[in-house]
């Protein structure tokens, strides 16, 4: 039996028995990688209007917005979603990242991070509904919404924005970091300031305090 490409009619081998002369049909190589390339290129469905908004970026990339904590799992600034798996941007899982990268057969991979988010405000306080005072106190519900944005993205890119997140964390975490320690500084020179100015006081006050007179002679007789 013949084994024959059903893409482009190739023989690609044989198979008991061989005095068989009908076929088989299978896929060659080449034929199979065009048939992936072109089922990657098909058109995709459009976005849900209801759930999902298309974004586009400056280089040309799509990607589509959805609702955090709903069709995605909440983002911080630092986290990425890469091929499924969450990371926390830093230089450490670089290799960890390399290494899924590596492991994907396709040259693209869908990458999902924190967009935006959008705040409903509450109304001026002339607009604002009186409370009565008898009723009862009630939790305020979270009124922001948080958008994420997953875009597919050629492998070799995934690292380049993974490493400049981290270094944007690296960075906000160094100036907090800055920003305490001058605190702290400024904390150290007030208590030192304040404590001189108490003994200052202190010995001002003391030079201020009467002097004892001395004692009189003792009286001598005549």
């Amino acid at each position: 039996m013949k084994i024959v490409c059903s893409g482009c009619k190739s023989v690609l081998g044989e198979q008991r028995p061989y005095k068989d002369s009908s076929e088989i049909e299978a896929k060659c190589p080449t034929c199979l990688a065009a048939e992936k390339e072109a089922a990657h290129k098909a058109i995709k469905r459009p976005p849900n209007p209801e759930k999902e908004r298309e974004v586009v970026f400056e280089n040309g990339w799509r990607g589509v917005l959805s609702i955090a904590g709903k069709e995605t799992e909440k983002l911080s600034f630092w986290d990425m979603i890469v091929a499924g798996r969450k990371f926390s941007c830093s230089e450490k899982d670089m290799d960890e990242v390399a290494g899924i990268l590596n492991s994907l057969p396709e040259d693209e991979v869908d990458v999902t991070f924190f967009h935006s988010m959008s705040i409903k405000l509450d109304p001026p306080d002339g607009r604002r509904k009186k409370k009565s005072a008898e009723a009862v106190e009630e939790k305020k519900p979270d009124d922001s919404i948080q958008y994420n944005c997953t875009v597919r993205v050629p492998k070799r890119c995934v690292l380049p924005m993974f490493h400049d997140k981290a270094e944007r964390m690296r960075r906000i975490a160094e100036i907090l970091a800055n920003a305490v320690h001058k605190d702290y500084q400024e904390e150290c020179k007030n208590a030192v300031r304040t404590s001189a100015e108490s003994l200052n006081k202190v010995d001002k006050a003391g030079q201020m305090k009467p002097k004892k007179s001395p004692c009189p002679p003792p009286k001598t007789g005549h």
